[in-house]
């Protein structure tokens, strides 16, 4: 039986890869891996100094000789990346400055890490989306985003977010091209959100775990991955 006395004596063998941060950058910060054809595949944000320049990024990790060669490729369009599967389909999000205060989330979905990326509608009334996983048929799950300004009788600014769980599909789009959202929801208008998703199931059903205060926390979905729905257990 191992113990914690046990492992802390044991010399662990790694190497260390630097996935670089490039000039102009502050730093890299990682948040997904996955081995895609051989190649080991690392997502996530190169860091702008600014604050206001961030980037998504991926990196490409090969054995080479007695070390890796890392090929860092810039997402179009993105500043973070949350998730990628193992047919190299990546999820993350930019952000837009409406009324000079207020800071929008858009959701986007990356079929092919070389090519452009398809936006993630959000749920009718609201503007926003944050999708923070993706399995391996093309599901997408995280949450529908409604954020606003209110104003109190002494005209006191807020800003409010409203957060509800959703799911989307790749090749499920609406007239503008961008992915439909899915709520995942009880409907009571607490908050809710999708944290992960498994890969299918040879029943075309995929697991979610997520929270949804309506339903008192934490919370599991079952999806039919050919329409991205929730199907009864």
């Amino acid at each position: 039986l191992w113990s914690s006395q046990v492992l802390a004596k044991r010399p662990v063998p790694y190497t260390t890869v630097a996935l670089d941060a490039r000039a102009g950058y502050a730093r890299s910060v990682v948040v997904d891996i996955k081995i895609i054809d051989g190649t080991i595949v690392c997502v996530g944000t190169l860091l702008g100094q600014d604050g206001e320049s961030d980037r998504a990024v991926m990196w490409e990790v090969t054995p080479s000789g007695t070390g890796y060669d890392v090929n860092t490729r810039v997402l179009e369009g993105g500043e973070h990346i949350s998730s990628i599967n193992k047919h190299g389909a990546a999820v993350g999000e930019y952000h837009t400055l409406v009324y000079d205060r207020l800071y929008i989330t858009n959701g986007l979905c990356w079929p092919d890490p070389g090519g452009s990326p398809v936006e993630l509608a959000p749920l009718e009334g609201e503007n926003g989306a944050y999708p923070t996983g993706i399995n391996a048929d093309g599901v997408i799950v995280g949450r529908s985003l409604h954020k606003y300004l209110s104003y109190d009788e002494q005209g006191n600014e807020t800003i409010v977010e409203k957060d509800t769980a959703a799911a989307w599909r790749i090749g499920v789009v609406n007239d503008q091209g961008a992915l439909v959202a899915v709520d995942l929801s009880n409907g009571s208008g607490q908050f809710s959100t999708a944290y992960d998703i498994n890969d299918c199931d040879t029943a075309g059903v995929a697991q979610v775990v997520g929270s949804d205060e309506g339903l008192a926390g934490t919370v599991i979905w079952h999806l039919d991955c050919s329409s991205g729905l929730p199907v009864p257990v």
